[in-house]
């Protein structure tokens, strides 16, 4: 390998960067390009960033986005700044969470396979986040037409020739290990021990999980769309179906038809079932809205290159 790239988005991680970027030379003997990507921080992270001297086979790249685009978007900003004499990247995150210790062995595998990926065992903290983790994972086994692996986020190793596969997406809104599960080619996951946040807390939370997931979940799959022509299907046939007994039965007379409760309750569920698809359209036409704008994704501020 000529060099290593080791893409890092950072928002507000002062307290981390600058001894994470140490452990990540430690662990590399390979000659280093460390990316690191300020995703609009408030605090001194970009101060502290500067200030770090790295060593002399090691090439320090700071990118430094307008405001802050969100991880994904960084993640690909980053992406985008690697130089050309780097034959593998890395990337992962800036709060320890992702331990530099595992990238020798992820960048061992790259001699038989293009990418390999950290399968993480979810250690949250937050019963609620990992139920809901679980949760999501298998409902996208359902959806797409292709596995993302579970349990693997942002950190990961690759080739050359996946990064260039990568760099070819252009969406507004990016999930990277989808796009990256999408490519394809030859992967291998790595099972790794995921690590705790050394210092501040996470910048993510449930909404952005949430928001991630559902990115994730309509950027890739059409399927939703085609579960409500389904069901209306199925709605429209009980329906028929039901209108047929009540219609028989009245003529009969041998059971009473219900009466008003009976017909409110069924108006007002599927009330709720059609505002619900609504919404689950407007998502995708949300999209639509976004992309069709085509509004760069990210805006770099400068580049500042050691």
């Amino acid at each position: 390998m000529s060099r290593v790239a080791v893409v890092m988005p950072v928002f507000n991680e002062e307290d981390n960067i600058q001894e994470l970027l140490q452990k990540i030379e430690r662990h590399l003997t390979q000659p280093l390009e460390l990316v690191i990507v300020d995703d609009g921080s408030t605090d001194d992270s970009i101060a502290k960033i500067k200030e770090y001297s790295a060593g002399a086979q090691t090439r320090k790249k700071t990118v430094r986005l307008t405001r802050n685009f969100g991880q994904q978007q960084a993640i690909m900003a980053g992406l985008s700044s690697v130089s050309d004499d780097c034959s593998a990247i890395v990337v992962m995150d800036a709060d320890f969470q992702d331990d530099p210790a595992d990238i020798p062995a992820m960048l061992e595998k790259l001699q038989s396979h293009d990418c390999c990926y950290a399968v993480r065992k979810p250690n949250s903290g937050s019963c609620l986040i990992n139920v809901l983790t679980g949760l999501f994972y298998r409902i996208e086994s359902l959806l797409l037409s292709f596995a993302i692996p579970r349990h693997a986020g942002n950190f990961s190793a690759f080739n050359r020739a996946m990064l260039d596969k990568i760099r070819a997406f252009n969406e507004f809104e990016f999930f990277f290990p989808g796009a990256r599960a999408y490519v394809g080619m030859r992967q291998v996951g790595l099972e790794v021990t995921r690590g705790e946040r050394r210092y501040g807390t996470s910048k993510v939370g449930l909404a952005g999980l949430l928001q991630l997931s559902l990115a994730g979940l309509f950027g890739f799959s059409a399927v939703p769309m085609r579960a409500i022509l389904l069901l209306g299907f199925i709605v429209t046939a009980m329906c028929a179906v039901l209108g047929f007994l009540i219609l028989v039965l009245r003529i009969t007379g041998v059971v009473q038809v219900l009466g008003f409760t009976t017909l409110a309750i069924l108006i007002l569920g599927l009330f709720g079932v059609q505002i619900m698809f609504i919404g689950l359209v407007g998502e995708y036409v949300g999209k639509l809205f976004i992309e069709s704008k085509r509004r760069p994704p990210w805006i770099i501020r400068d580049v500042h290159d050691d």
